[in-house]
């Protein structure tokens, strides 16, 4: 099944559609590349500190991942956290079921060539998680 795939100027509701229809859609271009060099600069000391010490058999043994204090490390990861698209999205997935929420942890994953992705869930239902190689 191939993954739903947008640009940043796609409407809200054709995104949030692909992600109850098959719990993982794509958003190029979301994050200005400004924005991603920063984070890369950001994250590169975390990455290197922790090295493949977070290999595991649910993690893969071809990734790095920094600890959940992301915002700590990298603050301008607020900045994809507080993306327009990004609340719009949340909030139209998440606003019918609840009267508030809030990001609970967030881990920055740099992965190799060759490791597999983790997509996402089945909807809004934690059930069948799906992985595919890149």
């Amino acid at each position: 099944m191939p993954i739903a795939r947008f640009e940043r100027t796609a409407e809200i509701e054709a995104v949030v559609a692909a992600l109850q229809c098959d719990g993982a859609a794509v958003v190029t271009g979301l994050a200005e590349p400004g924005l991603v060099d920063t984070l890369r600069a950001e994250l590169r000391p975390l990455f290197d500190a922790c090295g493949l010490d977070t290999r595991s058999d649910f993690d893969g043994s071809r990734s790095l991942r920094a600890p959940s204090s992301l915002l700590v490390a990298a603050p301008a990861a607020a900045d994809l956290v507080d993306h327009d698209m990004v609340v719009s999205i949340a909030n139209a997935l998440l606003l019918p079921h609840c009267a508030t929420y809030q990001v609970g942890s967030m881990t920055g994953i740099a992965q190799f060539q060759g490791q597999y992705t983790y997509l996402g869930f089945d909807g809004l239902r934690p059930g069948r998680l799906r992985a595919r190689n890149r």
